[in-house]
């Protein structure tokens, strides 16, 4: 899948490099240092948010996401975004909770796939995608990917909420 196929536009806010195989649909929205010619970058999308971008962190990035979505997927119904360590998940994938925060789980990088990365990020309509009314949203997860720098001892892991 195409970014922008089928309506669906999902990008992923991202100060570093990633080392995550996201699936195809996804499109790097780069900030701070990861700008790079040719890309998505913070300064050519919204570069009124760029020196705020030390202080807001990713939530600059969603400023060139809605942007990006205007001038080049206008016809999008439905938006995505993630950050490089952080995403919704449909459905959980592990069972292993990270003593630092109840509510999200650890996934060993080794036991993810760009195949279950994309099972577990497309919307299913009736669960992530809700219009509004009286029903009650079903319970989503978050899943976070815990990003070091490749000099550190630990591989990094990923962590679903």
């Amino acid at each position: 899948m195409v970014p922008g196929a089928d309506g669906l536009v999902y990008g992923c806010l991202t100060h570093v490099p990633l080392t995550t195989d996201f699936p195809t649909f996804v499109e790097p929205i780069l900030l701070g240092d990861a700008q790079k010619a040719g890309a998505l970058n913070l300064r050519d999308l919204a570069p009124e948010w760029e020196p705020y971008h030390p202080i807001l962190g990713g939530l600059a990035g969603t400023f060139a996401m809605k942007n990006h979505v205007l001038r080049h997927h206008p016809g999008a119904r439905q938006v995505g975004l993630c950050q490089y360590r952080k995403l919704v998940s449909n459905r959980r994938i592990s069972r292993t909770v990270a003593k630092s925060y109840k509510a999200m789980d650890l996934v060993s990088r080794r036991g993810l796939s760009r195949d279950l990365l994309t099972e577990v990020m497309l919307p299913i309509s009736h669960l992530m995608v809700r219009k509004m009314s009286k029903a009650k949203p079903k319970r989503m997860k978050n899943i976070s990917i815990s990003w070091r720098p490749k000099s550190a001892a630990s591989k990094p892991f990923l962590q679903a909420v």
